[in-house]
């Protein structure tokens, strides 16, 4: 199972995550179709606009890094900065300490 089914299946279906991607970009076109061409055409790649969105429509479960590590190289890139602190007290160190 990719990270993109397991984001599918905590939205309740790829037509509730079109329509939770939908509120976090208005101004997209985005559609259940989409979402399933991500997970069959693409292998479950997400293209590099969707990734933040993606994320943030699964409440941050899933990291950027987890649905693509070639864009998002560290564990804690591209998250909020109140999730990575929250992520850097999981492992005993503020974010901020990780080495660059």
């Amino acid at each position: 199972m990719t990270i993109l089914s397991e984001i599918i299946n905590r939205a309740n279906g790829q037509t509730a995550l079109a329509e939770k991607l939908k509120a976090i970009k208005p101004e997209s076109k985005i559609r259940q179709g989409h979402i399933n061409n991500w997970l069959r055409r693409g292998k479950g790649i997400v293209p590099p606009e969707w990734v933040l969105p993606v994320c943030q429509a699964d409440d941050w479960q899933a990291t950027p890094h987890e649905l693509r590590s070639d864009l998002y190289p560290h564990p804690t890139d591209g998250l909020p900065s109140e999730v990575r602190s929250e992520i850097g007290r999981q492992f005993g160190r503020r974010s901020e300490d990780r080495p660059h």
